[in-house]
């Protein structure tokens, strides 16, 4: 798996096109929104699926979540994973289903046409496990688009590792590794990332920090978060991202990279709630409800 990693980074700068497949590039999980998307050594449910297959193997238990996003201009964004100890280490499957709904059509002279849909999904396949020196993980993807009529499908592979000392976690993660999405005659690439996370635990306070690199766009973001454990079962998160944040504009602006959050554990459920403002595209809100079992 080590091997695998080092592989997918070397190969990682290779830069073609334009990126596609939005679907693997948003942020999945109302707790690691909330920390302001550190969760590449934080994730340690189905949401691993996502962030750093590597976190599957921390699953002692059957662990299952749904994850639902209201998005700008009613685009949705809907999550299911389901992870297992299996096979000497743990296995996971999910989904991710991105719909844009009813968009308006325009001929070549700009007048109204019939609408028509578009959607992308991604079906996940992961598996982990632990190592002398930590946690090592894999995830398969297969990834449909369409767009009114048209339809592409491709491939991608994510890997990760994930090593715990202390009270301390360091993680790696390389996702999007895969061919591109080709429509009619043109390909563009997937949203190919590169993912460092630290994170940090002393008694009631989880400190995590993600910092992630776009080769193929040259866009580097970062993103850290703070939850406190109020009391036993009641979370209270906060967290900033870089991404989608604007400098230097108006109040807004400057407010789209601040996400807030709350997680309330009861038994073997859990639900998570985020929310996150987009300036003048409103606010985002991200639900979870998962189980552990």
């Amino acid at each position: 798996m080590r091997r695998l990693l080092l592989a997918a980074l070397l190969l990682a700068p290779a830069a073609r096109a334009a990126e596609t497949a939005s679907v693997l590039e948003l942020p999945i999980g109302a707790r690691a929104v909330a920390l302001g998307g550190a969760g590449t050594a934080l994730a340690d449910d189905a949401t691993a699926l996502y962030w750093n297959p590597a976190g599957l193997a921390a699953l002692e238990k059957k662990d299952a979540v749904f994850s639902h996003a209201e998005l700008a201009e009613s685009t949705r964004l809907d999550f299911g994973g389901y992870g297992a100890p299996a096979l000497g280490g743990t296995v996971g499957a999910g989904f991710t289903y991105l719909s844009h709904g009813s968009i308006s059509g325009r001929d070549s002279l700009g007048r109204p046409t019939a609408g028509f849909g578009a959607s992308d999904a991604a079906l996940m396949l992961g598996y982990a496990h632990k190592e002398d020196e930590g946690l090592a993980g894999i995830t398969f993807k297969y990834l449909r688009s369409h767009i009114a009529e048209a339809e592409a499908q491709s491939v991608a592979v994510d890997v990760g590792v994930k090593r715990a000392e202390g009270s301390h976690t360091a993680a790696v993660a390389v996702r999007n590794i895969g061919p591109g999405l080709k429509y009619v005659d043109q390909t563009n690439d997937l949203p190919l990332a590169i993912s460092a996370g630290l994170g940090w635990k002393r008694e009631t306070l989880t400190f995590g920090f993600d910092y992630e690199y776009r080769p193929r766009v040259g866009q580097n973001d970062a993103g850290a978060g703070v939850e406190w454990e109020a009391k036993t079962g009641v979370f209270l998160r906060g967290g900033y991202s870089t991404k989608g944040a604007i400098g230097g504009g108006s109040g807004l602006d400057a407010a789209k990279g601040l996400a807030f959050g709350l997680g309330v554990k009861f038994g073997v459920l859990r639900v998570d709630y985020a929310i996150k403002p987009t300036g003048e595209l409103g606010r985002v809100h991200r639900f979870d409800v998962g189980a552990r079992f």
